[in-house]
């Protein structure tokens, strides 16, 4: 007996989703191999544009829960950064809750770092898909191929761009 007509178009999107993920951290796990120094050392850290920045927003935030002020930076007073643009909210709250699971805040910055891959094919691959009429199996490539871009992977240093 086949499955109805629904049921195999939502087979079809989940396949293709799942699918789209699983390509969208081929690039990056080829680009930054070896994998076990991804949760010792930041993807980024270096003096340039915003990397320590970032790094001081994740410290910040996993240690003391908001984004403003860490007495353990910034000796011998503390540092507070009220003056300074903070990220967007949704950014701050993965950081939180990704605080709650580990403390550590190179791999808290990679795993922001390299969740963005997925996130962007998604939406890329659903509106090739929805607003574009694509095939599937082209879609999936589209989304793929436009997460690969280089932009991604020159604004390291600038994480919330």
């Amino acid at each position: 007996m086949r499955a109805p007509a629904g049921q195999a178009i939502a087979r079809e999107a989940l396949l293709a989703t799942l699918i789209t993920g699983l390509l969208s951290l081929a690039a990056p796990w080829v680009v930054f191999r070896p994998v076990q120094d991804w949760v010792r050392y930041p993807l980024s850290y270096t003096d340039r544009q915003d990397a320590l920045a970032n790094l001081w927003v994740i410290k910040t935030v996993v240690e003391t829960g908001s984004p403003y002020a860490n007495p353990a930076l910034g000796a011998p007073f503390g540092a507070v950064s009220f003056d300074f643009p903070r990220s967007e909210v949704l950014f701050l709250l993965f950081y939180r809750a990704a605080g709650l699971v580990t403390d550590n805040v190179a791999l808290i910055h990679n795993v922001f770092y390299l969740a963005g891959f997925p996130l962007v094919a998604w939406p890329a691959l659903a509106v090739l898909r929805r607003e574009l009429h694509v095939a599937w199996p082209l879609a999936v490539a589209g989304a793929v191929v436009f997460c690969w871009l280089p932009y991604h992977f020159l604004r390291l240093d600038h994480l919330h761009l």
